[in-house]
């Protein structure tokens, strides 16, 4: 079965472990680098996996064409595999860590190079799922939003290709935001001058690595974050899937 130019990666959410104590990740040991990084909590990605596995496999019937992904299964507590690698793992001897880490994010380019080697003049899309333990976000105004789903752009530079292209194509009508709202899910940000209220909130390491022209032109990254709600019960998770799935294929459908 042909490819879909559409990835789907996770990070997060894996629950293998290494056999090394030594590299659990300490918390109070980041880098200089990254003593800005925004801390975490490792619960706050359950059941991404199981998310992101079922919303490729439904867009894969929608489209008749194969959807891949690039699943991290090592738990967080070891890397963080959407930050740096400084940031994502604890220094050490032992390169196990740091080999999986390289791994995962080899995978992410190997599957784009092949898109691109495939149709070089079309847009291909990449998709970073996670969790997150928000209910609602806070504007710069100080008013509460509550929330289904968080989509990251990157303050809109990883999916610059795109916006090139149309500028109604994100915005739109037809645009994710506006399909999942549709659908009567809460979406932050619901309007785009809502976009730079959420910096904090706008995209990690993976989407700002290979989003948009910064490797291959055509590329568009989004993250989504997604609330326990619609993810730890496996039948709310299993309609939130349809509802992701069918948004998402009616957005890039046109455009692949």
């Amino acid at each position: 079965m042909e490819s879909l130019n559409l990835l789907f990666t996770c990070p997060h959410g894996g629950e293998d472990i290494l056999s090394n104590p030594a590299l659990l990740r300490n918390r109070h040991n980041y880098p200089p680098s990254c003593k800005n990084c925004e801390s975490f909590e490792k619960d706050s990605d359950l059941r991404t996996m199981e998310l992101t596995t079922s919303v490729a496999n439904k867009i894969s019937i929608l489209s008749g064409r194969e959807v891949p992904t690039q699943i991290a299964l090592i738990n967080r507590d070891y890397i963080d595999f959407n930050r740096q690698v400084e940031c994502a793992i604890e220094p050490s001897n032992d390169m196990t860590a740091e080999n999986n880490y390289y791994e995962y994010h080899k995978g992410i380019l190997d599957v784009i190079k092949k898109m691109h080697l495939q149709n070089e003049n079309s847009f291909k899309f990449l998709f970073d799922i996670h969790g997150t333990g928000r209910t609602k976000v806070e504007d710069c105004g100080g008013q509460v939003h509550p929330i289904d789903i968080i989509i990251g752009t990157d303050q809109g530079r990883s999916i610059h290709a795109l916006n090139e292209f149309d500028p109604n194509a994100f915005w739109g009508d037809k645009g994710l935001i506006n399909l999942l709202k549709s659908k009567d899910k809460k979406v932050w940000p619901a309007e785009p001058n809502q976009d730079s209220d959420s910096r904090i909130l706008d995209g990690g390491y993976t989407i700002k690595t290979f989003g948009s022209s910064r490797l291959f032109e055509g590329l568009v990254a989004i993250q989504c974050e997604v609330i326990p709600e619609h993810r730890l019960d496996p039948q709310k998770r299993e309609l939130f899937a349809n509802i992701m799935s069918e948004c998402i294929w009616n957005f890039i459908e046109p455009f692949i």
